[in-house]
């Protein structure tokens, strides 16, 4: 699924595919990540909850996610026809 980040949309039941690890993951959930800070603006993060085979449960920020599928770190086969 490679290429430039904003092109890369993410779908609950999207399986992953980490080669340097060797272990196969499932996006389960995205989320914001609300969060508010005294004298500074309220942060809002996309977030995805994944599982892992081996790993167990890994949170990551999406723009994180698809830089990480857009350099090729983890492979991405979406569930979900374009």
């Amino acid at each position: 699924m490679g290429g430039n980040n904003e092109d890369i949309v993410l779908h609950v039941g999207d399986i992953l595919y980490d080669d340097t690890l060797r272990d196969i993951g499932i996006l389960i959930e995205r989320y914001d990540s609300h969060r508010e800070y005294d004298d500074q603006p309220d942060s809002h993060v996309l977030v995805w909850r994944t599982w892992w085979i081996h790993a167990g449960e890994e949170t990551y920020s999406e723009f994180g996610l698809q830089n990480l599928v857009a350099m090729d770190v983890f492979k991405c086969y979406s569930n979900v026809l374009d």
